[in-house]
């Protein structure tokens, strides 16, 4: 009677032992999740990206999109939508692989990531023309806007 009893509270401490190990990995991927989400939020909102976002908005969206090859003319504007392009392009690469990252990214910036895609899609096209670019170049940038695109329009 002794020995069942010793082996059942030897198992029940085992099971604890396993269930702790979960709940810290549980807590341990929360964490994790959670730093990235600060460090990505960090990136997308730094004084440089932030400044570019702004330019874009005032000088891209204003026209309309009217202005042809502007990325010729007006070197200061090229310069943001470089940046705007490249930052968005590596977040949407690194966020590729955490779903609730992506989501949280693509919801919460969907106006951004939307509004600023779509002013610079003449650009983007620019860039990734093998005569002119690399191709799929934002390739990255462009799967981010549509995941954000559905966040944007079920707000509407």
């Amino acid at each position: 009677m002794e020995s069942n009893l010793l082996e059942w509270l030897t198992m029940f401490g085992e099971w604890g032992i396993v269930i702790i190990i979960g709940i810290e990995g549980w807590i341990a991927l929360k964490q994790h999740r959670s730093s990235k989400i600060f460090d990505t939020v960090k990136y997308v909102e730094d004084p440089e990206t932030r400044e570019a976002r702004k330019r874009i908005y005032e000088n891209l969206r204003r026209q309309k999109h009217s202005l042809e090859r502007w990325w010729e003319r007006d070197e200061k504007l090229r310069d943001a939508a470089a940046i705007v392009c490249v930052r968005y392009n590596l977040v949407g690469a690194v966020t590729k692989n955490d779903r609730k990252v992506r989501e949280f990214v693509a919801r919460e910036w969907a106006h951004n990531i939307c509004e600023t895609y779509e002013a610079l899609q003449n650009y983007i096209r620019y860039r990734e023309n093998p005569e002119t670019g690399i191709p799929g170049a934002f390739h990255q940038y462009q799967w981010l806007y549509i995941e954000a695109k559905t966040y944007r329009s079920s707000k509407k």
